[in-house]
C-alpha cells in the first residue's frame, strides 16, 4: 500500500479543534418552539442571506453546516403527505437542505435499504433528491461501531449531542441494494465522515482503501470536500494539499473534491468565488475550475450532485 507524506500542511492540533467546532455546530439545536415547514424555511433563508453578505469564508462554512442541520429538521417534522416542491425553497438552499434530509431519512427508516428511498421520494424535490443519498453515506460512517461512534454515544448519553438508536447493517449488502450512482453518492458521504474520524488526510485515504464496498474515488472526493469546509480559514494551505498527493488517481479525486466544495459554496452563497483573495496565483486554478462548473450548472438550472470531475487542473 502506498504511503502519503506531508499531504496536509495544516497542523493537526488546529485541525482537530476545527473538527470539534464543526461537529458541535452540526449537532446544535437551531430551532426552538415551532418547527413547522414555513418557520424552518424562513430561518434557513435568513441564514443563507446573512452568510452571502459576509466576506468571511469560515462564516459561510458554519452557515452551511447549520443549513444542513435545518434540512434534516424539515423531514423530521414533516406532516404526512407534505412534500418539498420546487417553489418551497430558494434554489440556492435546495442542495444543502436535501443533504440534511438524508440524515433524517436514516433516523426514520434506520438502515433499511428499501424504506430510505421511499421516504426520500415521498418528500424531497425530485430534482435535488440525489443530495439526500450523500448524507445516507455519512450516517453509515457515523454509526459504524468503532471508537468514534462509542465516543459520540457517550456524548449523547450526557445530553451533549442528539443520537437516534439505529441497528448497523452489513455495509456490503446495504450498498449493493442501491443503483451504481446512488452507491457513488453514499461513498462520497462516507468519505466526508472519514475525514472527521481520522487524524489526517493520509489516514482517511488509507481507511477508505480498506473498505471495498465503497467507490474509492468518490470517497476520496468526500474527504476533500470535508477538508475544505472544515479548514476554509486556511484556503491556500487547503489548496496546497492537493499538490502533495503523489498518486495520480487519488490526486485527481481529491482535487475534484476541493473544486466541488468551492462550487457548492458558490451555489449556496453567490459571489463567494469572486470575493476570494489569494496571495499565490498557483492556487487560482481550482477556483477558476469551480467558476466554469458553476456556470454550467446555472445554465442547466440545477447543481449536479457531488459531480466527480475527471479532468482537473
Amino acid at each position: 500500500m502506498r504511503r502519503y507524506y506531508k499531504i496536509d500542511p495544516i497542523p493537526s492540533w488546529k485541525v482537530w479543534g476545527r473538527k470539534l467546532i464543526t461537529f458541535k455546530t452540526v449537532c446544535e439545536p437551531l430551532m426552538r418552539g415551532s418547527n413547522g415547514r414555513n418557520q424552518l424555511i424562513v430561518r434557513m433563508t435568513a441564514i443563507q442571506k446573512e452568510a452571502t453578505r459576509s466576506p468571511d469564508l469560515s462564516k459561510k462554512a458554519v452557515a452551511l453546516w447549520r443549513l444542513e442541520n435545518l434540512g434534516a429538521s424539515l423531514l423530521r417534522h414533516a406532516h404526512s403527505g407534505s412534500t418539498l416542491s420546487a417553489s418551497c425553497l430558494p434554489s440556492e438552499i435546495c442542495p444543502v437542505a436535501h443533504s440534511g434530509m438524508g440524515v433524517a431519512a436514516v433516523e426514520l427508516a434506520g438502515f433499511d435499504a428499501a424504506s430510505i428511498p421511499k421516504i426520500i421520494e415521498s418528500f424531497a424535490n425530485s430534482e435535488y433528491a440525489p443530495f439526500c443519498y450523500e448524507s445516507v453515506g455519512a450516517m453509515l460512517a457515523l454509526y459504524k461501531p468503532d471508537l468514534f461512534f462509542r465516543t459520540v454515544r457517550c456524548f449523547a448519553r450526557l445530553g451533549l449531542v442528539p443520537l437516534t438508536t439505529i441497528s448497523y447493517p452489513d455495509p456490503d449488502r446495504f450498498l449493493a441494494s442501491f443503483p451504481h450512482e446512488v452507491q457513488r453518492l453514499i461513498s462520497h458521504g462516507y468519505g466526508r465522515l472519514l475525514y472527521f474520524k481520522n487524524a489526517s488526510i493520509a489516514s482517511a485515504i488509507r481507511s477508505a482503501q480498506q473498505l471495498p464496498f465503497l467507490q474509492l474515488a468518490a470517497c476520496v472526493q468526500g474527504i476533500a470536500f470535508a477538508y475544505l469546509m472544515v479548514n476554509s480559514t486556511d484556503l491556500e494551505r487547503v489548496l496546497l494539499s492537493s499538490q502533495r498527493l503523489d498518486d495520480l488517481a487519488h490526486g485527481t479525486a481529491f482535487k475534484s473534491g476541493l473544486i466541488y466544495a468551492l462550487e457548492f459554496l458558490e451555489w449556496l452563497f453567490p459571489g463567494t468565488l469572486d470575493s476570494l483573495q489569494l496571495e499565490t496565483r498557483n492556487y487560482q486554478q481550482p477556483i477558476l475550475a469551480a467558476q466554469r462548473e458553476i456556470l454550467s450548472n446555472r445554465s442547466s438550472g440545477a447543481l449536479a450532485a457531488f459531480k466527480l470531475l475527471e479532468n482537473v487542473p
